[in-house]
């Protein structure tokens, strides 16, 4: 049997840490020694100022988890809009006013760059003592991948960039400075030249970073998409175990704010309640940080009772409550198409019924090609209230309202983008 090999994994986030995108990390870290590959992991200090996710992990015995990302005069920013652990609501923009200005300031790449000396420093170290074989660094932070390509140079070792959201394509750029930006895709476009695998997680992003980059082979850029780890399914509730009178429970998992609306299927309630006054009542919790605009909307629907939001809950219970809803809701970035809500695995494993809302995409063809929900677009008030309508009826008839197909969900879970992964570091050694 040949030897283990060692992959560093650089990852801003990782359990216990609430942030989604460390989950992409540990995922991978537990299944990839399946295929012959270790992870040594350098992460970031778990937050002493905001709660942490009482989740066990569960990863392989010899896999290394290094809690020094942030040197010793590093402060955690703490209120960010991202931050699920605050219950305080994010104010949404006012569509009446003027469209603000570009900001004229910023790091390039990030405030995370200011940290660069010292996450190669360590990295290198940490790279030497434990002699891995690649380096894998994904974002965001976008300086992870800055941080990453010093680390594997000075390593002398294979390099894969793994970008979580789209980098200069992102629509969150779009009001950085002009010559920022420019100067994030000078180092963008140097970073995938230089990177012998940089990957993608969803198809969209990868088509997109192909046309925006022509000239690179073919194989550098592929995609990986998030995935979820079976081994985390709750059960599932039988149908017929809720009572005839209890409210049908309709729950979005995660932060909700932005161009990330609920205004759809509040609209749809409202009708509901006004058209079908013998309908039962119909409540939408929330596990995250909301908008303003959306509680204010459901206050001016008379739906301020059937609207409630909270803060984000252990992974564990969270599926658990998942499980349990009559729908979970999808919400897609408005419009955007280059993003996958990482949600959305979460989901599949929890095999909740998916009311989704998102624009024709490859979002939409995942919820519907799986069984497991139906797409709406935005705006599509009369398909959300079909949606509502179809779990009342699978409520009396005691069965879900969708039923994903097991076969198709597999290709979803860790264990084989695990392997997707594995063939990278395989090939660029």
């Amino acid at each position: 049997m040949s030897a283990m090999r060692k992959v560093l994994i650089l990852s801003r986030y990782f359990p216990p840490m609430f942030d989604v995108g460390g989950k992409r990390a540990y995922r991978f870290a537990r299944y990839l020694p399946e295929h012959g590959w270790r992870a040594v992991v350098l992460t970031g200090k778990i937050p002493e100022r905001r709660p942490v996710d009482d989740t066990p992990l569960r990863l392989p015995e010899g896999t290394r988890v290094e809690r020094i990302y942030e040197p010793s005069w590093f402060r955690e920013p703490t209120g960010r809009p991202s931050d699920g652990t605050i219950a305080k609501p994010v104010r949404s923009p006012d569509p009446a006013a003027k469209p603000k200005r570009r900001r004229l300031l910023g790091l390039p790449v990030g405030p995370d760059i200011a940290l660069l000396p010292h996450v190669v420093r360590e990295g290198v170290r940490l790279g030497r003592r434990e002699g891995v074989d690649a380096v894998f660094a994904t974002s965001s932070p976008y300086a992870m991948l800055v941080h990453g390509q010093q680390i594997a140079k000075r390593l002398g070792v294979p390099l894969i960039l793994d970008l979580r959201d789209p980098w200069t394509l992102n629509f969150f750029q779009q009001r950085r400075a002009r010559w920022a930006l420019a100067m994030d895709r000078r180092i963008e476009a140097r970073l995938f030249e230089t990177a012998d695998r940089v990957i993608l997680n969803c198809e969209t992003a990868l088509a997109a970073y192909r046309a925006l980059y022509p000239d690179l082979p073919k194989n550098r850029l592929t995609a990986i998409r998030n995935a979820f780890d079976p081994a985390d399914q709750p059960t599932t509730p039988e149908p017929s175990s809720r009572a005839a009178d209890e409210p049908l429970h309709l729950l979005h998992f995660g932060n909700c704010y932005g161009p990330r609306r609920v205004e759809t299927m509040l609209h749809a309630m409202a009708e509901l309640r006004r058209e079908r006054p013998d309908a039962p009542p119909v409540l939408l919790e929330n596990l995250g940080r909301v908008g303003t605009a959306d509680l204010e909307l459901a206050e001016r629907l008379g739906l301020s009772e059937s609207f409630r939001h909270g803060v984000f809950v252990p992974f564990a219970e969270g599926l658990e409550r998942l499980a349990r809803a009559d729908l979970a809701v999808l919400v897609a970035y408005g419009d955007e198409t280059l993003y996958i809500p990482a949600k959305l695995y979460d989901y599949l494993l929890a095999r909740a019924p998916i009311a989704c809302i998102s624009q024709p995409g490859e979002l939409a063809d995942i919820v519907e090609g799986t069984g497991a929900g139906k797409s709406i677009r935005p705006g599509d008030v009369a398909g959300a209230r079909a949606l509502l309508e179809a779990a009342i009826d699978a409520r009396a008839e005691g069965r879900r309202a969708f039923t994903p197909d097991e076969d198709a969900l597999r290709s979803f879970g860790a264990p084989a983008t695990a392997r997707a992964l594995a063939g990278l570091l395989d090939a660029v050694l």
